[in-house]
């Protein structure tokens, strides 16, 4: 189980919210060679059987029912040939995008693989929408201790948004990665795009043009945490990508994490784009308890209102 208390606080308003998110995880082996993972979740601004919803921000407009969400994904592991490993991995999410499937980074190549909360000032995968948002479909993925690849076909949507597709009239999501060890520090340089036009039972097209190069560095300085995170990307028109319609719109995204006391970090991250605008955040993290972690951090966008949040994160 996970959930989250959140208090904001912007332009002298302020909001509590308990809880932000809770979300009931189970995962496990199914059978040899086969795990699994579902996910339950109450919050507000999640896809749900009822109402409408902007599949690239999560944005829902309610028709007064609870707002229910669901992930899950089958992992198969069609062969192993020494280290390295072929697994086939049909999933379907709400609001993780299309890498749900399989990632190993923490860029936010896949939205939840992330180190801070303010994942738009911390990924460009997340500014641009190429790594969030519903999708529905089937992964290939190769691993091994030097490198990850893998494609998925799917549809942009969830449940019964944007789900009714023709097989053989799917978008592609291809990620690949090295993730060497340099200098005592688990590096990863990566590489994730989306192309391909979808149309749906109502007749509408949804097109699915984009890129993200990402780069990190995890490892110790002086004997304290250290972590850097650097991601640029571009994507055009779609209605499934927030960057709405016209040309490609780029943004470089940058995360610097360093370990104040044990179980204490500091960060800052920021966010460099004509198209969306320059955004910096600073906060620091602490992990009170194993599961337990409190995060407190500040966000000036440019020419919008700066918001000051304190949130606790717990898993159990």
């Amino acid at each position: 189980m996970i959930s989250k208390l959140r208090y904001v606080e912007s332009a002298g308003n302020g909001e509590i919210v308990w809880p932000d998110e809770q979300a009931l995880l189970i995962g496990g082996k199914v059978a040899d060679g086969v795990g699994a993972l579902v996910e339950g979740a109450l919050a507000g601004g999640v896809v749900e059987t009822e109402g409408t919803a902007d599949l690239a921000t999560g944005d829902v407009t309610s028709e007064g029912e609870a707002n229910w969400a669901l992930g899950y994904k089958l992992v198969f592991e069609a062969a192993k040939m020494g280290n390295t490993r072929v697994s086939i991995v049909p999933f379907s999410t709400d609001a993780l995008g299309p890498g749900y499937g399989m990632e190993l980074l923490n860029t936010g190549a896949q939205r939840s693989q992330r180190m801070i909360e303010d994942r738009n000032s911390y990924s460009a995968s997340n500014v641009l929408g190429i790594g969030s948002g519903a999708a529905t479909g089937l992964t290939v993925a190769i691993t091994d201790p030097a490198y990850f690849v893998n494609v998925a076909q799917y549809s942009p949507g969830f449940w019964n948004h944007n789900t009714g597709a023709k097989i053989t009239d799917l978008a592609t999501y291809f990620r690949a990665a090295v993730t060497p060890n340099i200098g005592g520090f688990d590096t990863g340089f990566g590489i994730q795009m989306i192309t391909g036009e979808v149309t749906n039972n109502a007749g509408g097209t949804i097109k699915q043009d984009g890129y993200v190069v990402d780069a990190q560095a995890e490892g110790k300085v002086a004997g304290r945490d250290f972590a850097a995170y650097l991601s640029y990307g571009s994507a055009k028109e779609s209605s499934e990508v927030r960057v709405g319609t016209g040309d490609a719109k780029k943004t470089t995204n940058i995360g610097l994490l360093m370990g104040i006391v044990p179980n204490v970090n500091g960060y800052v991250a920021a966010r460099s784009s004509k198209d969306f605008g320059d955004q910096n955040t600073v906060g620091v993290s602490w992990m009170m308890r194993q599961n337990m972690k409190f995060e407190l951090y500040h966000t000036d966008p440019n020419g919008k209102d700066a918001t000051t949040t304190l949130q606790m994160f717990t898993a159990w």
